[in-house]
This record gives structure tokens, sequence and C-alpha cells, in this order.
């Protein structure tokens, strides 16, 4: 539960993250869609690169401390969006924030899916693996279109502020992942880094 829980926060967070930065870039800087889109393109790379390369990060420190400082990575990178300005640049205020919330993501993707079913007997993991694939699904949508109505009320004379307001809220979304992952148990070998829980499951198929 705690892992699915912590998936959850930090794919609504990476949601409200590119959502909003989207509407700041072409309402309040006035980038085209396509302008806008090309933005994101060096935070999915990112993103792309550092999963691939977490197993080998993580494989020196303990599952849980991988799990909070990526959480407080990204909890970094919405603070820092929730500065946006009226005349700002994407450079400055976008996408410092953007990279941090992907270098958080990155790093927790894979460990949030070995926390969420450790312990999971061999025949359902398949099954609690789907689970935290609709959580992250469901979760972020729900959570996206809470702080898109947080936004919203909070914006309506100033969409700006409506921006900063919601970012900020969601900014306890990754801190809340946090607590959740120094809330995994330690116990019986809880704590031990992916790559020797890894390398265990696949010793034990």
């Amino acid at each position: 539960m705690i892992g699915n829980a912590f998936a959850v926060c930090l794919a609504g967070t990476a949601a409200v993250a590119v959502y909003i930065a989207s509407l700041y870039l072409q309402g309040t800087l006035g980038l085209t869609p396509l302008e806008a889109g090309l933005g994101f393109a060096p935070v999915t790379g990112l993103i792309l690169m550092i999963s691939t390369q977490t197993r080998r990060v993580l494989d020196r420190f303990p599952l849980r401390t991988g799990m909070i400082a990526g959480a407080l990575i990204a909890a970094g990178g919405m603070l820092h969006l929730s500065l946006l300005s009226e005349d700002g640049s994407y450079l400055t205020d976008v996408l410092p924030g953007l990279i941090a919330v992907g270098v958080g993501t990155g790093l927790t993707y894979a460990p949030s899916f070995v926390a969420a079913t450790a312990g999971v007997p061999d025949a359902l993991t398949g099954a609690a693996s789907g689970l935290i694939n609709a959580s992250l699904q469901i979760g972020a949508a729900v959570l996206l279109a809470s702080l898109v109505a947080v936004m919203s009320l909070t914006g309506a004379l100033n969409p700006l502020a409506g921006y900063r307001t919601a970012l900020l809220v969601g900014a306890a979304l990754p801190l809340t992942a946090a607590l959740l992952a120094a809330l995994l148990p330690t116990v019986a070998g809880q704590d031990a880094s992916l790559g020797s829980r890894m390398q265990k499951r696949n010793a034990a198929q």
C-alpha cells in the first residue's frame, strides 16, 4: 500500500508540473503550442536517460533512501515552479523546475514498483503490477483534476496566481511521498538496495 501511494503522489506531481508549465509557456510567455512542446523535449530525454540508469545508481543505496531523495528533488522542482513570474523565461522559470521534477520522478519510478510488490507471492506479482499501473493512471488524473480546480479558484482574476498556488499546493505531493517512503518497513531486509532486491527476486524465480 505504501509503495502504491508513493507512486501515485509522484505521478500526480509530474502531471501537475507538466500541465501548468504548458499553460504558463503558452498563456504567459506567449509561446506557440509547438514551441511549448519542444520545451519539454530535453526533460523527456533526461527522464528516459535517468530511468535506464536508476538501478546502477540505487544499487549503492537502500531502496528507501533513493525514494526519499527522489521525492525531495521533485518537491524542490515544484517549489521552483511555484515562483513563476509574469516576465519570466523558459530557461530560468520553467526548465530548472521541470528538470528537478523529471530527475526526482525518474529516480523513484523503478523503486516504487519494487516497494509496491515487495512481499507479494510470485503467483500474484502480475496482479500487483497491474494494480500499481492502474493506480498511477487513475491517481494522477484525480490529483491533476483536484489541483486544476485549485488553480481555477485562485486564478479567476489572475491566471498566474492560480498557477503559483496550484504548484505550491502540489509540492505537498512529493513531500507526502517522502514521508510515505520513510514509513517503509526496515525489518527482514525491507530496506535493501534495489539491486539486491531484484537479485533475490530473480533467484526465487
